[in-house]
């Protein structure tokens, strides 16, 4: 396969963090370090545009620990922003069939939801989660 060179400016402490994963994950080189991380990237960034969660489980099938990395979070707000833009027919009606629910009422009710991520798509951070995301779909 093809290669292309690449060269980072890393801190100090994520160099040291580089060197330890490599030798606590055994593979051989830095690259094949980063080419499992980005798998790893790519499968969490595919999970939260699907609307899902990144968390460790115990043996017992408990959650133990949520990941919270900004950029995957980003691509949950992405989900969630193209839920709220395109309920299906059937929601709509679901919604506008409950007793004091109309069309209006449920419209509002996804504006109001656009309007709080409205802060999380002008960030950066949501910006380079959006670059990826479409590289993943």
């Amino acid at each position: 396969m093809p290669t292309k060179r690449l060269q980072l400016d890393l801190t100090i402490e994520d160099h040291d963090l580089l060197d330890r994963l490599l030798v606590q994950s055994a593979l051989k080189t830095k690259s094949e370090l980063l080419s499992q991380t980005l798998a790893l990237f790519q499968w969490a960034a595919a999970e939260a545009l699907h609307g899902n969660v990144i968390a460790s489980l115990s043996a017992t099938g408990e959650t133990v620990n949520k990941a919270d990395i900004p950029s995957i979070r980003a691509l949950g707000s992405v989900r969630a922003v193209l839920d709220a833009l395109s309920p299906t027919e059937e929601e709509l009606r679901e919604r506008t069939r409950q007793p004091g629910i109309s069309a209006d009422l449920v419209l509002a009710e996804m504006k109001k939801h656009l309007e709080r991520t409205d802060e999380q798509l002008a960030s950066p951070v949501f910006e380079s989660s959006l670059q990826s995301a479409r590289q993943v779909v």
